[in-house]
């Protein structure tokens, strides 16, 4: 069955059920896959009971007291345990996949042969699905490019079914491509370069009076806006930040992103690019809140005012810890890199632009955080350390099992879990395995 056929029985199976219950990741992507499906659910008067949470495996069993279960941004390596569910079970993930649920409709690009780690995250399966319940869906492709966006799943361009919402959405008016620096038009220039997080520019975030002399040195005045440059002063400081970036090592794709397209939609009656939007889908999971994502999803405007003032704080953490990880680089071993998390909620968002904006590109980074006698990891790769052999969700998932724990994810991202005491133990182990990988 292609991915489209599943697709479309997913929408059939919606419809013929009486009461639907969704467990949804409450990340970015998970976000905007819910805020997709409950939209298109509500337009289509199918009852449905959302939650936002990851389920751990052992909450896997309690799905069994529901008649009709759809998971979202999950399930996909935890099909064994839903095998004995005895309803319906419908799972569209994009993450790799582990065990067998014959009964169960299971919807992931992976089955197709096609990389869910880039090429189709979870939101663009979720808008192809609504797309199927009914084609005036399309005007929630800026919530599936939001998703994209969230999972980095643009860079350095968007895959397949990624692309192909783009086009949809683009082709039928809901999203525009605009090309240049995504940053906030209407601030003054000092003030949205010093507070820029993705691009984080190196010696300049989170220091407003350095933001001040780079701008001086190109001719701007600090309270300069973009949105009052003209196309040659765009153009001049677009490649002044691009080779600020290239100066200090960023990730190469990174940098091509950041004076390439990007793509914007109407959210809640305003006009907002994809990032931005993703910006407020991490904001509120990280201030616990992720149905508001879910609810701008839905056109509630006062659920994005309360989203961008959480986007201000998730801002100021995010830069507090990156001007920190700038100063104080992550511990090198032989094969990777690892360091304890500044903000154990954003260890991995960390992990993530540090090891896109700063950290060395030689190794994979690995972000720790201790919880209830637990260590959590959160571990990041580039796309040439990838393509060099890296697998990080096969390496932490190898170590963990080795150390009492368990761990998974994709190549490129991944994390685990294990007993605190083992730390020691578990990194020299998984610096062998990503060594031994790296060697082939």
């Amino acid at each position: 069955m292609s991915l489209e056929a599943r697709c479309r029985e997913a929408a059939k199976r919606f419809e013929d059920t009486d009461f639907l219950r969704i467990v949804s990741d409450d990340d970015a992507d998970g976000i905007a896959a819910a805020g997709i499906l409950t939209r298109a659910l509500d337009r289509a008067a199918i009852p449905f009971h959302l939650t936002l949470d990851r389920l751990h495996v052992d909450e896997y069993r309690d799905l069994q007291s529901h008649d009709a279960v759809l998971l979202l941004d999950q399930g996909s390596g935890e099909l064994d345990e839903l095998a004995n569910h005895p309803g319906t079970v419908i799972v569209l993930d994009h993450h790799q996949i582990e065990g067998r649920a014959p009964h169960a409709l299971h919807v992931n690009a992976h089955m197709e042969g096609i990389d869910g780690t880039h090429d189709a995250c979870t939101s663009a399966i979720a808008l192809l699905t609504a797309l199927e319940l009914s084609p005036d869906n399309v005007d929630l492709a800026p919530i599936a490019m939001a998703g994209i966006v969230g999972d980095r799943q643009h860079v350095p361009e968007l895959g397949e079914i990624n692309s192909s919402i783009a086009d949809r959405g683009t082709d039928e008016g809901s999203l525009s491509i605009v090309e240049g620096l995504d940053l906030p038009p209407r601030e003054p220039l000092a003030d949205a370069l010093a507070t820029s997080t993705d691009p984080y520019l190196p010696t300049i975030g989170g220091r407003a009076s350095r933001a001040a002399g780079f701008l001086e040195e190109l001719g701007f005045e600090a309270d300069h806006r973009l949105v009052d440059l003209d196309e040659d002063a765009r153009g001049r400081l677009t490649s002044a930040i691009v080779a600020h970036l290239v100066k200090h090592g960023a990730e190469p794709d990174a940098v091509e992103q950041t004076a390439g397209q990007r793509y914007e939609g109407q959210v809640c009656g305003r006009r907002m690019s994809a990032g931005r939007l993703a910006a407020i889908f991490n904001a509120c999971e990280r201030e616990d809140e992720p149905s508001l994502g879910v609810a701008i999803a839905h056109g509630d405007r006062e659920a994005l005012r309360a989203g961008e003032r959480h986007v201000e704080r998730y801002r100021d953490s995010l830069l507090e810890g990156l001007v920190q990880l700038e100063n104080d680089p992550p511990e090198a071993r032989a094969a990777i890199q690892a360091f304890d998390a500044i903000d154990p909620e954003l260890v991995g968002a960390h992990c993530g632009l540090g090891m896109t904006y700063l950290f060395d590109k030689a190794r994979p980074t690995f972000g720790l955080k201790s919880s209830n006698g637990n260590l959590k990891i959160s571990g990041r790769a580039t796309p040439q350390l990838v393509d060099a052999g890296v697998d990080l969700a096969e390496a932490l998932a190898q170590a963990a099992d080795e150390h009492d724990g368990n761990g998974g994810g994709h190549p490129i991202a991944a994390g685990a879990m294990i007993p605190a005491d083992q730390r020691e133990p578990f990194l020299a182990r998984l610096d062998e395995l990503v060594e031994a990988q790296l060697r082939g």
